[in-house]
């Protein structure tokens, strides 16, 4: 960000993930309980995971 006076501002942001494939998150959430666990291809621009927990 550039302010008025010509300084310039930066700030860093850093995460960690670990990328899993869509079958082994469903199987993961099976694992925790969820169930009807089901794969959305049509709800967003991404699939999407929905599952229910009882």
């Amino acid at each position: 960000m550039e302010h008025s006076d010509g300084r310039c501002e930066t700030e860093v942001l850093r995460s960690r993930y670990r990328a899993v494939t869509l079958e082994r998150l469903a199987q993961l959430m099976a694992e925790a309980g969820f169930e009807a666990v089901e794969r959305r291809d049509d709800v967003l621009f991404q699939p999407v995971l929905l599952g229910h927990k009882p």
